[in-house]
């Protein structure tokens, strides 16, 4: 696994074991997808390599600090039927901002990334 998430919180023992069953899985299946697309933007001339390479730092780290119970359970899963996991696609939505491509990302995905605190 190339990530141990935390459960920072959780409102019932009831949410925090459907987090760890169904919730946690979605996301580190959501983060490893991230991750390799972050590989293949590495030496791209128009990304910032240094600004990529940051963006990922800090993205790591926040989400290694976890995420409560609830956004775990709220993120799984994906939007449509063979999308990407709504988790790989506000990871992408956050670390557009660090690189400068904001822009160029689903709205819904960025409002998403900033609602949990990635962007």
């Amino acid at each position: 696994m190339t990530i141990q998430p935390i459960i920072t919180s959780a409102t019932s023992d009831a949410q925090r074991e459907e987090a760890e069953r169904v919730g946690v899985p979605s996301f580190v299946r959501g983060f490893e997808g991230w991750l390799a697309t972050t590989e293949a933007f590495q030496g791209q001339n128009d990304i910032d390599g240094a600004a990529l390479a940051s963006g990922i730092a800090t993205i790591r780290a926040q989400a290694e600090a976890g995420f409560d119970a609830g956004i775990y359970l709220d993120l799984q899963g994906s939007r449509s039927p063979g999308g990407l996991p709504i988790w790989e696609e506000a990871l992408l939505a956050a670390l557009a901002t660090h690189i400068g491509l904001a822009g160029d990302v689903d709205p819904g995905d960025l409002e998403t990334a900033r609602r949990i605190g990635l962007a």
